[in-house]
């Protein structure tokens, strides 16, 4: 065969990697990306069950959430 027949085929070759690593790539970068975004939308939630939680406490309700280690319902 010919060298011109051996370089298509290289070429072709390298050609069908570079793609499969391209789309493996986007692929992955895509499934991060998803992730942040419920990561950010679940911590955006929390955050408003904490907000909820802090303006209805009161005074020792609110020194046991700084503490986050006794119950609203006992004294300190």
């Amino acid at each position: 065969m010919k060298i011109y027949v051996y370089a298509a085929i290289l070429v072709a070759v390298i050609a069908i990697l570079g793609w499969g690593y391209s789309s493996a790539y986007r692929s992955g970068k895509q499934s991060i990306v998803t992730k942040l975004q419920e990561d950010k939308i679940q911590v955006l939630k929390d955050g408003k069950k904490v907000d909820e939680n802090v303006l209805s406490a009161d005074d020792d309700s609110l020194v046991c959430l700084l503490l986050d280690n006794c119950e609203p319902d006992k004294p300190l």
